[in-house]
């Protein structure tokens, strides 16, 4: 009997984790504007950035897709995504043409109209903050 209850209980935590993530993942989806950032070693910045997290179901170790087009140099970046750390962590891996750079973000604040993100290790020249607004 205790074995069972254990097992109930164990069972019951990692599907409360699961279920946070993919929470996470359906308000993510779709298109995010960013509307203020911070650069590492550069400081505020106004980028004119548009992210679109595609929507997938989660699966241990799955990562779903997105892309990243930024106006100003008329360049598009895509890349995978995934939601981790019960709903508290967005891990993006980019590729571009010379391999793959992993990006990591904490979740500050998630509504289904405004998302707020920050890297704790950034490097210089990248986005340590970012405050994003969904595109309708």
């Amino acid at each position: 009997m205790k074995t069972l209850l254990s097992f109930v209980i164990l069972s019951l935590i990692v599907i409360s984790a699961c279920s946070k993530n993919q929470r996470k993942v359906n308000r993510i989806d779709g298109k995010w504007n960013v509307v203020d950032a911070d650069i590492q070693g550069y400081g505020s910045a106004d980028p004119d950035v548009i992210y679109e997290f595609e929507f997938c179901k989660l699966r241990q170790d799955d990562y779903c897709d997105f892309s990243a087009h930024n106006f100003e140099t008329d360049d598009l970046t895509t890349g995978v995504y995934r939601i981790s750390d019960r709903g508290t962590t967005l891990e993006m891996t980019v590729s571009n043409g010379f391999g793959f750079e992993y990006r990591e973000y904490t979740i500050i604040r998630m509504s289904p109209w405004r998302m707020v993100l920050e890297a704790n290790n950034a490097p210089v020249g990248e986005f340590s903050r970012l405050v994003l607004r969904k595109v309708k």
